[in-house]
Parts: structure tokens; C-alpha cells; sequence
């Protein structure tokens, strides 16, 4: 999947921050753009770096709960 996609089913408005308060989507979308191109390689992601960015953004969140909401509710699943 490239970045191009990943960014178009993002959603930034239910991500967990957004959710409780704590950024507003436009921040919250910067941040996850930031960690995406940051973890990706030319633009899609090997194995490997899936993992990384995975680990990352879920170790972000201090209960599991809150990277559910994010994978399910801000990529419409």
C-alpha cells in the first residue's frame, strides 16, 4: 500500500487525540504523515518498516484500546 493511500483513508478527526481532546485533526494529521514518511521507504513500506511504524504508533497509545479506535474508526473499518 502506498503512502498516497494511506493518507487518503486516514481520518484524522477519530484518531484517539482527536477523540479526547488533546490535538485538534489538523495536528493529528501532521504527526501521522510525519511518522508515516518517516518509516516508509520511497513511498510504500517493506515488512519490515510496517512493523517499525506498527510498534511505533501503537506503543504511542497508553491503552490498547486507543490504537483500536485508531485502526478501526480513522480508517473507516
Amino acid at each position: 500500500m502506498s503512502n498516497a493511500t494511506i493518507k487518503e483513508c486516514f481520518d484524522p478527526r477519530n484518531s484517539p487525540m482527536c477523540m479526547l481532546g488533546k490535538k485538534d485533526a489538523q495536528q493529528a494529521a501532521a504527526d501521522f504523515y510525519e511518522s508515516l514518511e518517516f518509516f516508509s521507504a520511497n513511498g510504500g513500506f517493506t515488512a519490515e518498516a510496517f512493523a517499525d511504524f506498527f510498534a511505533m504508533v501503537s506503543g504511542v497509545h497508553e491503552e490498547d484500546y486507543e490504537f483500536g479506535l485508531m485502526t478501526t474508526a480513522a480508517f473507516g473499518l
